[in-house]
């Protein structure tokens, strides 16, 4: 549990220094720059106080020499042995003294004694002893550096904690300050970004009064000024190619429904005869689009219709021009006729144009039937006119071929031998009449009558007739 703690406060810590801020990189950096004034400063004292220390220490053994060197000629006069060793403990006695070594003039060891054992760093002095001008013995003096060393430890455990606390109170009050002074400004600048990314770009930055800010903040305004100009232009771009769009879906719009409404058919096909694109109604269609989008004409269409699908596509994409032919399919086993319109819509690619015209040429072979039958009606309109002119001509003159009979009948004896001549004039003059008024029923565009007549009657009237007994 513990190492995971650690991890973790390590983990926040490094994200924690991770992230980058002026104002930490600031306190960071006055709090170093102190810190590396305040601990030369402090290295200055702290060798300036060693110096002091050692120098001092070294007066001090030229003191301790020179008196231990006073002190020692009597007794080494007087060879008074425990008046030198008296003295030799009396020195030792000293904190700085770790050794005291006195002999003779001949360099027998009259006394010596060793402090501490354990002395950190030694000086020594040597010093000659003399009566008189006469050389009696030698002192030796060995003084240890423990004192300026401890001295020296407790300076630096201080400069250590200065330091320290000197860390301390610089970073607090940087901070304070930094918020104070820096901080707000800041945060002041970032309110007016904040403002101009949210679109107010007319901001001021007027709250702003500091030298380093004040660039920053009329370069901001020049970019909020250029950003608003640009948003308007893009605005108006927008709006005219929303204008624009919108006029080409209405157009597209109308386009379609005009395709839609169109009934013919339209295919787009390469110079291969390869079926491209399509669109129109499928009923007119010889297979479904799925089965013919992306194959050639020759596997969908007879051989003889695709070979002239072919030259019209060859000599379209060669001039250029529009090319027009009608042909015919078997549509639900049913012959419909068809016109193509091509016409070339790149180097390599036609467009065709295709309507049922089925109607069309039934609407012109129901013309061409029609016209004949008006032919012949103005025909028989004709004759008829000339017949209805005819018939009343022959009336006038059948009036008298059949009243006159009549009226000689009248005076005629019975048994007269002209009698029956007579009633052959009579009754031819009456089926003369009669063709005469089916004459005008034509003429008048009328209905003639329709009568059952014996065929026996008919023969016996005509082999009664004048002609034929005159034949006889």
């Amino acid at each position: 549990m513990v190492e995971k703690s650690t991890q973790h406060t390590s983990r926040r810590m490094i994200r924690l220094f991770a992230r980058r801020s002026l104002s930490k990189e600031l306190a960071i950096s006055l709090i170093l720059l102190l810190i590396l004034f305040e601990g030369l400063l402090l290295a200055y004292v702290y060798s300036r106080q060693s110096r002091f220390l050692q120098q001092e220490l070294e007066k001090k053994a030229d003191d301790y020499a020179e008196k231990l060197s006073e002190v020692l000629v009597v007794p080494l006069w007087d060879y008074d042995d425990e008046q030198i060793g008296k003295i030799g403990l009396s020195f030792l006695q000293s904190d700085v003294i770790d050794e005291v070594h006195i002999k003779d003039a001949g360099g027998k060891t009259l006394f010596m004694v060793t402090g501490r054992q354990d002395a950190q760093g030694l000086l020594s002095r040597s010093v000659a002893i003399t009566y008189k001008d006469q050389l009696i013995g030698y002192a030796d003096l060995v003084f240890s550096l423990g004192a300026i060393n401890e001295d020296l430890a407790w300076l630096r455990n201080t400069i250590l904690l200065i330091l320290i606390i000197s860390l301390i109170v610089i970073f607090v009050t940087a901070t304070i300050l930094l918020r104070v002074f820096m901080r707000k400004p800041l945060n002041i600048l970032q309110k007016g970004i904040d403002r101009v990314a949210q679109g107010d770009y007319d901001y001021r930055f007027d709250e702003i009064h500091h030298i380093e800010l004040t660039g920053i903040a009329r370069r901001i305004k020049e970019m909020a000024a250029d950003i608003q100009a640009r948003e308007i232009s893009l605005q108006d771009e927008v709006t005219v190619r929303k204008h624009a769009e919108e006029k080409i879906r209405e157009s597209e719009a109308r386009s379609r429904a005009l395709l839609d409404a169109m009934p013919d058919m339209m295919f787009q096909l390469d110079r291969k005869g390869y079926f491209l694109k399509y669109h129109g109604t499928q009923q007119d269609l010889h297979l479904p689009p799925d089965t013919f989008l992306g194959k050639k004409i020759d596997d969908v269409l007879p051989a003889d219709l695709a070979q002239l699908q072919h030259a019209k596509t060859e000599q379209a994409l060669k001039t250029r021009q529009l090319q027009i032919f009608e042909y015919d399919l078997l549509i639900n086993d049913k012959k419909t006729y068809f016109e193509c319109r091509m016409v070339a819509i790149s180097d390599e690619t036609i467009m065709a144009v295709v309507r049922n015209i089925t109607e069309s040429k039934q609407a012109a072979t129901d013309k061409s039937r029609l016209e004949e039958q008006l032919r012949k009606a103005q025909k028989m309109e004709a004759i008829g006119t000339l017949a209805g002119g005819v018939a009343h001509d022959l009336n006038n003159v059948l009036s008298g071929l059949i009243s006159y009979p009549e009226l000689i009948l009248m005076d005629l004896p019975a048994d007269s031998s002209l009698k029956s001549s007579i009633l052959a004039i009579k009754k031819s003059g009456e089926k003369a009449a009669n063709i005469v008024q089916d004459m005008l029923t034509l003429a008048r565009r009328g209905v003639a009558v329709s009568e059952v007549v014996n065929l026996n009657d008919i023969i016996t009237d005509y082999l009664r007739s004048p002609v034929i007994i005159s034949l006889r």
